[in-house]
């Protein structure tokens, strides 16, 4: 009968169906997600963390160095000068104060911010550009890229920018050499020592303290 051949015909469709997706649950024959090719979102979240990390780094640097050889300045005499490029040299007279408290916790924050751009930037050269490099190799890259960003900053950018936007040249003029090479070698090595972090790792589905996933009980 045609309709009884035909109620076979489905039969058979799902049962074939019903045996395949059983395969699929057996040998885990999920769909994999992981990209072939280079990673732009992980890596982008990861240059974000990392750079934050190191910039949290080469700012505690300096408020350990503000606090050794500047013993009458603010430990974060450094925020008060990097705020010089939106207030101009009114940043460089705060008052103790609520205010004086509040812009410097923006400007570390700002700060923390500008590191994690430049993780990016880093993230990007480490694990794009120099990927398959050894360390000692990442290491140097991240060295010529701290001394390269002081150099254009401090020698270049700055002494243009600042003067032309709020008429001083407060940061490059204020800051030591040694204290802005030294503020951006630290968070590049920083960067460095935390970079095998943002490495993305395809054959490591699970993090190390998760645990492994138990199959349903039977009801």
């Amino acid at each position: 009968m045609p309709e009884r051949d035909d109620l076979l015909r489905q039969l058979e469709f799902h049962v074939a169906e019903a045996h395949r997706l059983r395969d699929q649950l057996d040998t885990g024959g999920a769909t994999d997600w992981r990209p072939h090719g280079f990673y732009t979102m992980y890596h982008l979240m990861a240059g974000i963390t990392l750079g934050g990390i190191a910039a949290a780094v080469s700012l505690l640097w300096n408020v350990l160095g503000a606090t050794l050889m500047l013993p009458d300045k603010h430990p974060l005499h450094i925020i008060q000068v990097y705020l010089t490029f939106g207030m101009g040299e009114d940043a460089l007279k705060l008052e103790p104060g609520t205010n004086r408290g509040l812009l410097l916790f923006a400007g570390s924050i700002l700060y923390l911010a500008t590191g994690a751009l430049f993780g990016i930037v880093l993230q990007f050269i480490l694990q794009g550009l120099f990927g398959r490099a050894g360390q000692l190799s990442k290491a140097m890259v991240c060295a010529v890229f701290g001394a390269g960003l002081w150099a254009l900053n401090f020698l270049v950018i700055l002494p243009w920018l600042q003067p032309l936007a709020f008429g001083g040249n407060w940061i490059a003029e204020t800051t030591p050499w040694y204290v802005g090479l030294s503020t951006h070698l630290v968070f590049a090595m920083s960067y460095f020592l935390f970079s095998s972090w943002g490495r993305f790792d395809p054959s490591r589905e699970l993090a190390p303290w998760a645990d492994v996933p138990k199959p349903a009980e039977d009801v």
